[in-house]
């Protein structure tokens, strides 16, 4: 017989109520016994911080930066992810939400509503996380569905700039085994900008309108299944840019080009989870996402307003990006002291430019006019990824733990476009420049770490990790000569680090250090 200290056992009791859990590495684990960098917010925690929304990640969780321009983002994490605003070049950290990554460096204004957590990884993630990274990886788990239990929540705000913000969800349980879902996020407000000259449209006006219906089966102990489905159009109204070399109010604008900006997309997700009689647990995680975004932009930022008449020089474009994937894990059962996990990825990710955007010369243009001619790209963009991944571990009795990990992956990326240009009013082109290339690329990378559980208030952990950002094509392609080929970005990171629980659970410690080889 054994017997327990009943102020050992309260304090363990107020310590696992409070306790964080990190799911991002596909197992359930205490923020304090996860060997990684991590900053992991609540629903609740973004509500009382105010982070609605992916920018504003950056000021809840240290050495995160998002810099918004136009309708994409560039995402980094300790300084490494994404810099150059373009389709042709992926993130160096991945969006994730409920286990499906996310549109890389566009379509990332889906706010944030009815959010159960968000987990920030800071450092490569070349082992787990389903598309291989070098910054590190944001993994926001959505609100699932509850059975047993009739729900929900509603919020109304207004403010100045007649700003509008209406959210709220719903919980529906249907029997023992059957729950739903709804939840849906409208926002609106009036422009900051006074924009004059002979534009057209709204600029600067904004609405987000979001939506939400999710369903979760529960047939056995051993199953369940939870599929989601999210819409979100947003409206900008159009970008206002001045001139750098204006001067006075930056809200003051002068622009002479058609205005416009929209993103409208959707995804869906299905998780499905079986867990044997031995504790082996299957998992599987397929995502479908398709998003439309249209940008009409004033590129110089100039308008004529009685000096000589400037230019309207616009910049066009009508775009649309498909992404499936699916990810699969076998996980070993937690309670024993050798534990692994194997899994395989694939994501198929596909830009389509169309041919008939409803713009000039009957194509979608993507580009500057007018200077001395036009130019028209359509095409398509596609862009692959198939990876398999392992992690062995074994804990001795002491409270040391050695892990190993490892990841296989091979990444494409092809163009088969068509770039047209155009000397206004001529109807045809005088210039075609095909654009059809391809790329691959394959990596190996992994982790090695050894962890140190001194004890319930006290872990050190030190690893060495490699990640990799997928490389891509140049172009355009010019009388027949093809612009080379740009490499993977490659990552290893060795890191030392301390967590500390104290005052029964209410005070929590991360420090660490680390040093980041950065090529290509």
């Amino acid at each position: 017989a054994t017997t327990t200290d009943p102020v050992d056992a309260a304090e363990a009791q107020a310590q696992e109520a409070q306790v964080i859990v990190v799911t991002a590495k596909r197992r359930n684990t205490s923020l304090q016994r996860a060997p990684v960098a991590a900053t992991v917010l609540t629903g609740e925690d973004l509500v009382r911080k105010s982070v609605d929304n992916v920018e504003k990640l950056q000021f809840a969780s240290p050495s995160l930066t998002v810099n918004t321009t136009g309708q994409g983002n560039a995402f980094n994490i300790r300084g490494i992810g994404k810099t150059e605003q373009s389709s042709a070049i992926g993130v160096g950290v991945v969006t994730y939400r409920d286990g499906v990554a996310t549109f890389p460096g566009y379509f990332q204004r889906e706010p944030f509503y009815d959010i159960a957590s968000v987990e920030v990884l800071r450092g490569p993630q070349g082992t787990f996380a389903g598309s291989n990274a070098t910054g590190g990886a944001v993994f926001i788990t959505q609100q699932d569905p509850i059975s047993g239990s009739l729900g929900g929540y509603a919020l109304a705000e207004y403010g100045n700039y007649d700003k509008v913000k209406l959210q709220g969800a719903l919980n529906v349980p249907a029997g023992d085994t059957f729950a739903m879902r709804f939840a849906g996020n409208f926002e609106s407000r009036d422009t900051f900008y006074n924009v004059s000259g002979p534009w057209t449209g709204n600029p600067g006006d904004q609405e987000y309108v979001s939506g939400r219906a999710s369903f979760l089966w529960e047939p056995s102990a051993n199953f369940n299944a939870v599929l989601k489905a999210d819409y979100n159009n947003i409206e900008y109204g159009g970008l206002p840019a001045g001139r750098a070399t204006d001067t006075g109010d930056p809200l003051e604008v002068a622009n002479n080009a058609p205005l416009a900006g929209r993103d409208e997309f959707g995804r869906v997700v299905l998780r499905a989870n079986y867990r044997f009689d031995s504790g082996l647990e299957l998992r599987s995680v397929t995502g479908f996402q398709r998003g439309t975004t249209t940008v009409s932009n004033d590129a110089d930022g100039t308008a004529a307003d009685g000096t000589p008449a400037a230019p309207a020089i616009n910049f066009r474009a009508d775009i649309t990006e498909e992404i499936w994937s699916q990810e699969i894990n076998l996980i070993s059962p937690d309670n024993q002291p050798f534990t692994w996990l194997i899994g395989a990825y694939y994501q198929d990710d596909r830009i389509t430019i169309p041919a008939d955007g409803g713009f000039v010369q009957d194509a979608t243009p993507n580009s500057l006019a007018p200077l001395v001619f036009d130019t028209v790209i359509q095409g398509t963009n596609p862009k692959t990824a198939l990876a398999g991944f392992g992690q062995i571990a074994y804990e001795f009795a002491n409270g040391l733990e050695i892990q190993a990990g490892a990841r296989l992956s091979r990444t494409t990326s092809a163009n088969d476009a068509l770039a047209l240009a155009f000397i206004p009013p001529l109807p045809d082109p005088i210039l075609p420049l095909p654009q059809v290339d391809k790329t691959e690329d394959d990596r190996l990378n992994g982790k090695l770490a050894l962890n140190w559980t001194i004890d319930r208030n006290n872990f050190v952990y030190a690893f060495v990790a490699t990640g990799a950002k997928q490389g891509g094509l140049n172009g355009p392609n010019f009388a027949g000569l093809q612009p080379r080929a740009f490499d993977a970005e490659d990552v290893v990171d060795y890191e030392i680090g301390y967590k500390g629980t104290f005052l029964d659970g209410r005070l929590r410690t991360q420090i660490g250090g680390y040093y980041t080889e950065y090529e290509n």
